[in-house]
């Protein structure tokens, strides 16, 4: 997943994998790659031990914040193993949607700075 110029990138992983047609050891192997991968590439990875849609939501704008708070480009990967996969599919296509909404964006632009991506 690309990164905004000067933007943040927030990736969200989750244990869970909707793939159904690959062994279970098979989704554990990619997923222990993903997280391998972006440790290669410095990318802080940030366990959360959300397990209701409420504290994801928290997790996610307070992480956003803090990241947001730098003025360099960022990554940072939260890994979500207790919220099912369709939640945190929702989040990035509702932050996606958030995002065009030009009156928001007027009040709120730092939020172009931001991509949420779900990964896994």
């Amino acid at each position: 997943a690309a990164s905004l110029s000067r933007g943040s990138h927030l990736m969200m992983m989750s244990a869970s994998n909707p793939v159904e047609d690959l062994s279970e050891e098979r989704k554990s192997n990619l997923f222990q790659s993903l997280l391998r991968d972006l440790q290669i590439e410095g990318v802080p990875l940030l366990g959360c031990d959300a397990d209701q849609v409420g504290s994801l939501n928290a997790a996610m704008w307070t992480t956003m914040a803090e990241v947001g708070s730098a003025n360099d480009e960022n990554k940072v990967c939260m890994i979500l193993e207790s919220i099912p996969v369709s939640a945190l599919l929702a989040f990035a296509e509702d932050f996606t949607v958030l995002k065009t909404q030009e009156r928001l964006m007027q009040q709120l632009p730092e939020l172009r700075r931001f991509s949420v991506s779900v990964l896994g």
